[in-house]
């Protein structure tokens, strides 16, 4: 491509493109939606934890998880995520499909773990050689990988977790097991340690990438869960490892950095404990920090429950109606944090906003009331524990339910998603509200799920967490009208004392109206006001059978009066809202007197009468304005026509 250059001082107009911008793919599902009367996914637009859909009515709804659901492939097509571990070609294994760039060591020497993540990543190794892992699900089990010792590494949508499982007194007596040191590979990034004493991985500007919960320890001495009816027994967690139960023994792992290692300091007094119950856990893990989400227990109120897997509990756990939840009572609650981009949510109105999180099961199939709270943020994420769970604030919602039991009730209550929304009944409920006013500030959202009455036994129930969802309608304002222009004579916008003189009683406004995001008819509101008295003159709504274009709005006869000055401005709406902004004020004299007598014409040259000049030269004439008096402007001429006959 060959660039001209103009000389200096030369000033050059860029050619208008013959190609016209093509539809956005919002304003194409937004037709779509309008002919089909449902709602249509604007694909495009389409991540890893969040989907758009536009509406029959012009509005927009935006559903936000709290983990990621969805992976998108190299080809550009997306799938669902699945974190079964397989073996890889190169030898290590990895989930099928999940939001992070995750493997683990496929046996021998090396990385046990590596975790990456737009362009960052962390590497864990294992002081030794590591035996072929055993694959189940998204379990990878390197048995003995210390003598009595075996690592479970899981995978999930954001990140691993891995645990030690110490098999026996025998094996915890290992001096290996005194602490472990881990050697650590960041790539751009450092390690750090949380305030409660997580391990976080931060960039250059000191934000977490990566982070996880305080390593915990815990032994096996819950009691056995007793086989019992379905309808009966609450679910209990499907793997030990995964998390400790109500009755087993619960301390801390110390955490030790340095530059390239990171160091696992075992609780020794539990290990050398003759009553502690093998096997022993020990239990670090490490995910994205993108969202949050985790719950809390009074079983072990130090403990923190981050990213959890699967479904867990809230309300209280205990006894109720004969049926035992758990001999070893305990209270959970659940929280969740979105934390929105400001930008993203700029010029856009938000109408309704509701909170969806998935009941898989009741302790009854009597209901009971759940609440959904607003909480402070800052006090929602790895360390939050149930001792340091932050107060509930405002109650947002709540909902009185009881699925999960399926055909056990009458009628059948399978697992079902739970909507908080506002009850338009009930003027305390506000979640609409206190959302719109948190994401046009892009300040993060936490909530917390808990039982209205936790000391009833009936109100235990378990809820998925990074299926949780914040769904927000909205409707997207179109932008500020502009390319202002007024005719008779064609003037841009223009204010001030060079504001152009309009000889037209009836002359048009014109300005420019777009809706980028939308498919919806834009309506403009023209406003013209009189300057010296401030009072409109005329008013004028032009509607267009497009989305967006010129709008004309001829001002009608006796509407605007000769010597008076004007200012006009524009605004347009989508149906719904109005633009962000009205257009530039502009400003017009009116000037609709014509001179009232014909002007003086003088020649010395060729006088009118005598003889002048011969023919065939040149002369001067002169032109003056006679008694020319305009009763506002006085002798206004501002130029003649002439002609030669």
């Amino acid at each position: 491509m060959t660039t001209l250059a103009e000389p200096p001082g030369v000033a050059t107009e860029a050619e208008p493109s013959d190609v016209a911008p093509g539809p956005s793919p919002e304003e194409l599902a937004g037709r779509q939606a309008r002919a089909t009367g449902q709602p249509v996914e604007v694909v495009e637009r389409r991540a890893e934890d969040e989907l758009l859909f536009a509406n029959p009515d012009g509005t927009f709804t935006a559903e936000i998880t709290a983990g990621p659901q969805r992976v998108k492939r190299a080809d550009g097509s997306w799938s669902g995520i699945d974190t079964t571990l397989v073996r890889r070609a190169d030898g290590s294994v990895g989930p099928r499909a999940a939001a992070v760039d995750l493997g683990f060591s496929g046996g021998g020497e090396g990385d046990l773990i590596r975790l990456a993540d737009d362009g960052k990543a962390v590497a864990i190794g294992w002081p030794g050689v590591l035996p072929a892992p055993a694959l189940s699900g998204d379990t990878a089990t390197y048995v003995d990988a210390l003598p009595g010792v075996d690592v479970k590494v899981s995978a999930s949508s954001t990140g691993y977790s891995y645990v030690m499982v110490v098999k026996s007194a025998e094996a915890a007596a290992n001096p290996a097991l005194v602490q472990l040191s881990l050697p650590v590979e960041g790539d751009g990034l450092a390690m750090r340690k949380t305030g409660s004493g997580g391990l976080s991985m931060v960039d250059a500007q000191g934000r977490a990438i990566f982070e996880g919960a305080q390593p915990l320890m815990w032994d096996s001495a819950a009691p056995a869960a007793k086989a019992a009816p379905a309808a009966k027994a609450a679910p209990v967690p499907a793997d030990e490892s995964a998390a400790p139960s109500a009755g087993d023994r619960v301390a801390d792992v110390g955490l030790g950095l340095a530059a390239e290692t990171l160091t696992l300091v075992p609780d020794a007094a539990l290990l050398a404990d003759p009553k502690t119950v093998y096997p022993v856990y020990i239990d670090p893990d490490q995910t994205v920090k993108r969202t949050d989400w985790m719950y809390v227990s009074s079983a072990h109120p130090s403990t923190e429950y981050y990213k959890f897997k699967d479904d867990e509990g809230v309300g209280r756990c205990s006894n109720w109606g004969g049926n035992l939840c758990s001999s070893s009572p305990y209270t959970n609650r659940m929280y969740f944090k979105f934390t929105p981009v400001k930008a993203d949510w700029a010029d856009r109105v938000i109408s309704k906003v509701k909170f969806t999180a998935v009941e898989t099961w009741s302790f009854s199939c009597t209901a009971s009331w759940v609440n959904l709270n607003l909480v402070d943020a800052a006090a929602v994420d790895s360390g939050t524990n149930w001792n340091n769970k932050p107060k509930d604030g405002d109650l947002m919602v709540d909902r009185k339910v009881a699925y999960g039991r399926g055909k056990a009730c009458d009628p059948p209550a399978p697992a079902s998603p739970v909507e908080f929304a506002d009850n338009k009944d009930e003027t305390n409920e506000n979640l609409t509200a206190t959302v719109r006013t948190k994401l046009k500030a892009g300040a993060p959202i936490a909530f917390s799920l808990n039982a209205n009455d936790e000391s009833d036994g009936n109100s235990w129930k378990r809820f998925e967490g990074d299926t949780a969802k914040l769904t927000v309608t909205f409707n997207t304002q179109p932008g500020k009208p502009y390319g202002e222009k007024t005719t008779s004579p064609v003037t841009g916008c223009v204010t001030g004392a060079s504001r152009p003189f309009v000889r037209d009683a009836t002359p048009d406004l014109h300005v420019t109206a777009i809706d980028d995001e939308t498919s919806q008819n834009l309506k403009v509101t023209f406003d013209v006001v009189d300057i010296a008295t401030g009072k409109t003159a005329h008013t004028a709504t032009i509607d267009r059978q497009d989305q967006q274009g010129e709008f004309i709005a001829p001002v009608p006869a006796g509407k605007l009066v000769h010597g008076h000055s004007y200012k006009w401005h524009a605004k347009s709406n989508d149906g719904l809202v109005d633009s962000i902004a009205w257009s530039d004020w502009c400003e017009l004299s009116v000037d609709l007197e014509e001179p009232t007598v014909a002007p003086v014409v003088t020649s010395d040259d060729f006088p009118s009468e005598g003889r002048g000049k011969p023919v065939g030269q040149s002369g001067l004439f002169t032109f003056s304005s006679g008694d020319v008096k305009d009763p506002v402007y006085g002798n206004d001429i501002d130029y003649y026509k002439w002609s030669l006959t």
